[in-house]
């Protein structure tokens, strides 16, 4: 405005002007974004009773409003109210005007939120400031009701939404007539604040005020800005108000009927008329075209007819068809309308605006946006694109328009125009994507084929629905429809890019992550990676619109899908020195000693593993895309700022791509170098990196040079202040994992008691959360929770050198493991802390005190793996039918045993799938949401597990005498269990149990009905010894007499005859029953071939032999028993023969 040495004469003296004008420099310099320092003007001090003092306390709070200085801003408003007042009454309604602007401005990130609270609070902030342009117009002051009216404006701006803006109609409308009042020289304002005013009234039917407002509108249109769609405008609605003429043109016709088209939304009027409706509008625009693209449609032909492309109007129109089948869910008709209006992206109005790059060091201002408009509704980002109005009463869009000359000045409509198409872009996908679900899958999925039911003749084969090329044709297409719903996202992504309108690449990106849920859950990132990068590069070019948090998932998902195909499987090592292959067989032992001088004892190392060059440009691109949004969450700007549980998946695959590339990280370990590295987020970001090197060390890709040693990442950890201890339990399970692999007893004890202690305290700290994601967050920690447990007791039984307590110790933590996994409803945590409980007490069983001590972990134990295991899938692939309880494996069906039930067998899909994945533990990278279940050789010893565990269960009830609670006991296992032979344990039990009871046991007795007869028969003598009633006994006795029937089972009927002779005797039976008896016994002898008697000599080598190998087996014993039982015999019988 002058020269630079007046302006210092002018302001040398006042205090007053030197504060204004540094005010008028901070910004000036904000616009520029200049990082220099305003230079020292005066040094002269304010006077507090200065006249001048509250207006530049008003001026400085407008400033820190305007650059999200909320502190500064509060202390100034505080300040004015402690000047002392001034006359002028208008000062202080422009004060009330900036207190409404900042309860809203004050919400940050949230200020252009849709969420119920938020925008109840800018409308009380609209009713305030509505009050307050009423006083300022009592008052009649122009600058302070045309500062009203800007700022009225500025807060109405993000409710002009088509299910929103009557809310606003009152106050808008007083802000047209506030600027009426005083001929506003702000045309561009009042021209837009018209427009706004013509949608509601068409809104609620008030054509002739709409058409009203649309004259003064187009009145005020100096530039012809928004000529051409408020011609639209006025079209339509007089299409609207006259009914009963025959418009002329085919677009007149069409724009009518899309106005009967839409008054039939309601329920009242069926899917059918709908449709009709609908359809008639296409065929007004398109005769031949649309008709024969439905047909297509509707037969699956694809295709159509030839299309030649009119005017923009008709773009408006396919568009509006679009939204308006979208709205009522005439699915084929809104996808026909949106392939017509995408016709016109033939790049026509390409590049409508210069592009700028956003700069990254400086803060974007967020837009307002959404995805869906109706009929000639603009979106709110099309409000944000005029440009907020200066609440001081200027326009600073409208002074850029006044200032350039007509060829350089954007062509709003041509904006409008590539608008539309990118949203009809969104709407089209979601038709695609509601016609895939309707062939019963989701994006990317196979589908299944139809389960055949019928019964085919004899020697005759189903046939293999993959090899049918038919079947294999209509997977291709549903394939290729995934691929086409998730480019027209990209698209519209693309086209947001041109229109630098960072909310619709947002969008883009929050529809694509949204609707690839399940392949994110999956570990599947490696389909969606082809559409994830050109969104992460709209995001970087366009700015990522204050959603950070969105930019770091679609970077981690797309880092990871590059380099998930060429993942190397966890190389299997050797156990170390004195480990078992659980971990607790050798226990026992001491630990293993350290040579003198090395610092730390590593288990084998991996053969090392080779990464195929074809996969070393996508991980180097991996490697890009992630460093990328490291650089953005680095915490150099406070607005990008995120969660460290955010971020620590992001620098695990950043890491993962840089050891695949063999990429050093550097000294800084993912924190920018030269910066304080005390820092709490850069102390947690350099602990987490270096665990996560320790970690991937034992790949055998690649050990990190710069990987410190595993005591020094503990310290790292330790010294972190976490925000978010579920990061915290995460890494220091990592810790102890490694630290057991390296046989540092020491230190595993450390990490898991620091682990262990985290119990409880997971959410301190974090803000309230969806029940999703706390649920989310529950199950992972205790999983961890369950890990630290079982890594503390393998610890402690290597460390146990033969000490009881020590023993105990150990076993406690492997019931606490089996305790959180059963909270996280993990049934391979809870068999594995099984296993180990059960090897560190194996020694303890035969005791009976011991056995009393065990008696309420194994019952927790048993409890938990019978609440967790997939029962569905134990009978499956163990059960056989009723009283058939045999092999384990059970023999493959003749026919197709697959489910019918198509969720089912969609499960069964998705887990056959995750079992082909590369190897990764819990621990890894991405841990599918669909857990691998285990395996049918790991489900069968887990059975015989809990068999022995049952045993052992009884066992102490009935050392305890309490019979009743080990029935119940036996019952519940038998309940739990899968029909196969690990029940006949438990059925021997309950047997046992039941006959000194008393009660029957006859349908236990059943089960064995498959099993040799010896097994029966011994069975039912353990039966006859257990009963206490003579009848119960006399039963016993009998059936297992009656099971023998086969030669080699004479000994053990003979045997059976004579205990039962024995038995009759002493209860007084007649002594001729006794007799008989025995003389069946004898009968059978003397029919029994023998072999001719052993010499003596080989019977003195044969047991010279087995004094060699050792003592008999039980085996032998009952085999010279029945030799020695049999000579007798037989010397009797020949006794008894001479005697006649």
């Amino acid at each position: 405005l002058g020269e630079h040495g007046k302006l210092q004469w002018w302001i040398r003296g006042s205090a007053e002007l030197a504060i204004y004008y540094r005010l008028c420099k901070l910004k000036v310099k904000s616009q520029a974004a200049s990082k220099a320092d305003a230079p020292a003007i005066s040094t002269k001090r304010l006077s507090q009773h200065s006249p001048e003092k509250p207006k530049l306390l008003l001026e400085l709070a407008r400033l820190a409003v305007d650059q999200g200085q909320f502190d500064l801003a509060t202390q100034c408003l505080s300040a004015i109210k402690a000047c002392p007042p001034l006359p002028d009454q208008h000062f202080y309604t422009e004060v009330e005007f900036l207190n409404c602007y900042f309860i809203v401005k004050k919400l940050g990130p949230n200020e252009e939120s849709y969420a119920k609270p938020i925008v109840q609070l800018r409308q009380q902030a609209i009713e305030r400031c509505h009050e307050a342009l009423l006083n300022a117009n009592r008052q009649g002051r122009p600058d302070t009701i045309q500062a009203g009216c800007a700022t009225q404006f500025n807060l109405i701006l993000p409710l002009l939404q088509p299910n929103l803006r009557n809310l606003v109609r009152k106050p808008l409308s007083l802000v047209a007539q506030s600027l009426e009042a005083i001929d506003s020289l702000q045309f561009r304002l009042r021209c837009q604040v018209h427009i706004e005013l013509a949608r509601i009234e068409a809104d609620l039917e008030q054509v002739q005020p709409a058409l009203e407002h649309l004259r003064k509108a187009a009145s005020f249109d100096d530039f012809s800005e928004y000529r051409e769609g408020i011609a639209a405008m006025q079209k339509r609605l007089l299409l609207r108000s006259e009914l009963y003429r025959e418009p002329d043109s085919a677009e007149d016709r069409a724009c009518q009927m899309l106005e009967q088209a839409e008054a039939a939304s309601g329920k009242a009027v069926g899917v059918r008329m709908r449709r009709a409706l609908l359809a008639q509008v296409g065929l007004a625009l398109a005769p031949d075209a649309f008709g024969a693209a439905m047909e297509a449609e509707n037969s699956g032909a694809g295709g159509g007819g030839q299309l030649k492309l009119g005017d923009p109007t008709q773009l408006h129109l396919y568009a509006d068809l679009a939204r308006t089948a979208r709205s009522q869910e005439v699915w084929d008709v809104c996808r026909v309308a949106c392939r017509f209006c995408l016709l016109y992206d033939d790049g026509r109005w390409k590049n409508p605006v210069p592009q700028t790059s956003p700069d990254p060091t400086q803060p974007q201002q967020p837009q307002s946006g959404s995805g869906n408009a109706s009929d000639d509704h603009d979106s709110d980002a099309e409000k944000s694109k005029r440009g907020s109005v200066d609440s001081r009463g200027g326009s600073d869009a409208f002074l850029d328009a006044a200032s350039a000359a007509p060829a350089t000045r954007p062509n709003l409509y041509e904006k409008e125009l590539v608008r539309t198409l990118a949203e009809v872009g969104f709407i089209c996908a979601e038709s695609h994507v509601h016609l895939v679900r309707s062939q019963g899958v989701q994006l990317y999925e196979r589908p299944l084929p139809p389960k055949d039911t019928r019964k085919l003749p004899r020697g005759q084969v189903r046939k293999d629905p993959e090899a049918d090329p038919d079947w294999n044709a209509y997977c291709d297409w549903v394939t290729e429809l995934s691929a086409f719903c998730l480019s027209c996202f990209v698209r519209s992504a693309q086209l947001g890019l041109e229109l630098n309108e960072p909310w619709l690449v947002t969008s883009a990106a929050a529809y694509v992550w949204n609707y690839g849920q399940h392949l994110l859950a999956m570990g599947r990132q490696n389909l969606l990676a082809q559409h994830l990068l050109p969104l992460v590069d709209c995001l970087r070019r366009g700015g990522h619109d204050g959603r950070t948090e969105l930019l770091v998932n679609v970077c981690t998902a797309a880092g990871y899908g590059l380099i998930r195909e060429w993942l190397p499987p966890l190389p299997k090592r050797q156990p170390a020195a004195g480990e078992g292959e659980d971990g607790a067989d050798g226990a026992a032992a001491p630990a293993a000693k350290k040579k003198p001088g090395s610092g730390k004892a590593k288990p084998q190392a991996a053969a090392p593993v080779q990464i195929s060059p074809e996969g070393v440009p996508d991980c180097k691109r991996a490697v890009e895309v992630t460093a990328y949004a490291l650089d953005v969450t680095n915490g150099n700007r406070p607005e990008d700022a995120i969660a460290v549980g955010m971020r620590y998946p992001l620098l695990q695959v950043w890491l993962q791509a840089k050891q695949m590339c063999q990429q050093a990280v550097g000294k800084g370990l993912g924190a920018e170098e030269g910066l304080d590295s005390y820092d709490p987020p850069r102390q947690m970001t350099r602990a987490c990196t270096a665990v996560e090197m320790l970690w991937l060390g034992r790949n055998g890709v690649m050990e990190f040079k710069e990987a410190p040693g595993v005591g020094e990442a503990a310290q790292m950890v330790t010294d972190c202040q976490w925000i978010d201890n579920l990061v915290a339990l995460q890494l220091w399970v990592k810790l102890a994992f490694i630290a057991l692999e390296m046989q540092e007893n020491n230190l595993v004890l450390k990490c898991s008691d620091k682990a262990l202690h985290l119990d409880g305290h997971l959410d301190d700290g974090q803000q309230q959360q969806q029940p999703q994601i706390q649920q989310h967050r529950q199950t992972v920690g205790r999983e961890h929770l369950s890990l630290a447990a079982s890594l503390k007791g393998q610890a402690l039984m290597r460390l146990m050198q033969g000490k009881m307590a020590v023993r105990r110790q150990a076993m406690s933590a492997f019931l606490l493991a089996c305790r959180h996994a059963r909270q996280a409803r993990s049934y391979q945590l809870i068999a594995a802390a099984a296993r180990l409980y059960w090897n560190a007490a194996a020694s303890l069983v035969g005791q009976p005190i011991e056995r009393q001590l065990l008696l309420e972990p194994l019952q927790t134990m048993l409890e938990a793996m019978s609440a967790t295991v997939d029962r569905k899938r134990l009978k499956k692939l163990f059960e056989r039918p009723e009283g058939q309880e045999g092999s384990a494996a059970a023999a493959a069906p003749e026919e197709d045993d697959s489910p019918t039930d198509p969720e089912e067998r969609r499960l069964e899909q998705k887990i056959q799938f995750v079992q082909s994945a590369p190897e990764q533990t819990v621990l890894g990278l991405f841990p599918p949401a669909v857990s691998p279940p285990p395996s049918a050789k790991q489900l069968e010893e887990d059975l015989t597990l809990r068999a022995n565990m049952y045993g052992v269960l009884f066992q102490a009830y009935a050392d305890k005498g309490d019979l009743d609670k080990g029935s119940k006991a036996m019952d519940d296992a038998i309940a739990s269990m899968p029909r196969t032979k690990h029940r006949l344990l438990i059925f021997k039990h309950r047997i046992l149990t039941r006959a000194k009871l008393g009660q029957s046991v006859a349908m236990d007795i059943q089960k064995f009905r498959n099993e040799p007869e010896d097994k029966q028969a011994e069975l039912w003598r353990i039966v006859a010894l257990s009963s206490h009633g003579m009848k119960s006994q006399l039963e016993a006795y009998k059936n297992a007499i009656e099971c023998i029937t086969l030669p080699e089972h004479d000994w053990l009927k003979v045997d059976l005859l004579v205990e039962f002779s024995q038995w009759l005797y002493t209860n007084g039976f007649p002594l001729e029953l006794c007799t008989a008896q025995v003389d069946w016994a004898i009968d059978i002898l003397l029919g029994m071939a023998f072999e001719e008697p052993v010499k003596e000599d080989t019977d003195k080598k044969a047991r010279g032999k087995a004094r060699q190998k050792g003592p008999p087996s039980a085996a032998s014993t009952v085999a010279s028993q029945q030799s020695k039982k049999a000579a007798a015999a037989k010397s009797a019988a020949t006794a008894g023969s001479a005697k006649d």
